[in-house]
């Protein structure tokens, strides 16, 4: 539970300057932990460590919107943020590696998400493999397009050939006049900030750069919106995000826009590793043949049924969790908060594996529940 207060005094005010939106973020995760996991899993999901107990770790505690949203967060200046926010008495040590909210810190967490909520949109486990190309590529055709218009030579600002050879060839590849390419292009880029707020819109149109005008930093973002450089860099993700979702729903509205990204708007949320373990199931193996096969450990190959579990609303979990288990299981998981799996397993007599029961909690997960 985050505790919050709609009306904050001088003194609040002037100590929520004191934390960036990365504290906002590691406080939100840890709250959402409750000391159930290591401070390593909330590196790991800001970080969008792509293993499959950290993915399991995002879904199981609701932490799928943050994830990989820091991905040059360092682990030496993760530390200095924990012993920082230890320092402000506002997390609590329980063990030598978890933390807990102290309620200082529920109520701090609390006035923080007033004037830097969470964005709605933020979807970082969702598009984790697409955003930033996403970015790059819309960047880059937006600022080509940009100096088509006015005759001019550009430096590209993303420096990635591949990107930049993408562009070329779609620009060549479109059967229309230069003039039509500039027209279509401004005419489905309005309709899809149109489907921005006003201040997402902004957002994306400074970060642009086009015929003569340079896209704005994110530090620059900040002083314009009065805001930290890492709240702007989060709502930046949550936005394209939204642009994504929107692009993707859409296609008819904009037709050449869908078409430049199209090539990986077909996304897949499935880590490689557990594609090829799927792979081996849909054959008919068994997790001892696939591990067998693979060369991997058993609980890796378990790793990969849970993320699955996770993932696919077609996945069945019967044939290696019963009707019956699964019931006791959730019977038992009802009204209370996630535990640690020793908790839950001691509770229930060992008489389910922690494979089992992490198959329950993801079937619970993706039910909603």
């Amino acid at each position: 539970m985050v505790l919050s207060s709609k009306e904050l005094s001088v003194n609040e005010k002037s100590e929520i300057l004191s934390f960036s939106y990365l504290h906002v973020c590691i406080l939100y995760c840890l709250n959402h932990l409750d000391g159930q996991r290591t401070v390593s899993a909330v590196l790991h999901i800001l970080n969008g460590k792509k293993s499959s107990q950290t993915i399991q770790d995002s879904y199981l505690f609701k932490l799928t919107n943050l994830f990989g949203v820091f991905m040059q967060l360092t682990k030496y200046s993760f530390i200095e943020v924990i012993i920082y926010l230890e320092e402000q008495k506002v997390i609590d040590r329980q063990t030598e590696n978890s933390y807990i909210l102290t309620t200082e810190g529920k109520i701090l967490l609390g006035r923080l998400l007033i004037g830097r909520p969470m964005p709605n949109a933020l979807e970082g486990l969702k598009y984790q493999n697409i955003d930033r190309r996403f970015w790059n590529r819309l960047a880059l055709y937006i600022q080509s397009v940009s100096h088509i218009a006015y005759q001019q030579s550009f430096q590209p600002v993303m420096k990635d050939r591949q990107q930049q050879t993408k562009v070329k060839n779609f620009l060549l590849s479109m059967p229309l006049s230069k003039q039509e390419i500039i027209n279509q292009s401004h005419k489905q880029l309005h309709e899809l900030l149109s489907s921005l707020t006003d201040e997402e819109a902004l957002l994306i149109t400074f970060r642009l750069s086009v015929y003569n005008r340079a896209g704005l930093t994110n530090l620059q973002l900040g002083d314009f919106f009065h805001k930290d450089k890492e709240y702007i860099d989060v709502w930046f993700w949550a936005t394209i995000h939204k642009m994504i979702e929107s692009l993707s729903n859409n296609q008819a509205v904009y037709p050449l826009l869908y078409r430049l990204m199209e090539d990986f708007l077909d996304y897949e949320t499935l880590t490689q590793s557990t594609r090829k373990t799927l792979f081996f199931y849909e054959k008919g193996y068994t997790i001892e043949q696939i591990s067998t096969i693979r060369k991997l450990k058993t609980g890796t190959i378990e790793d990969h049924f849970v993320e699955l579990a996770f993932h696919l609303n077609d996945f069945e979990v019967e044939p290696l969790l019963s009707e019956k288990d699964y019931n006791i299981i959730n019977n038992y998981l009802k009204g209370k908060k996630v535990q640690k799996l020793s908790v839950i397993k001691e509770d229930l007599h060992n008489q389910f594996s922690f494979f089992q029961i992490r198959l329950a909690l993801a079937k619970l997960r993706r039910a909603g529940n």
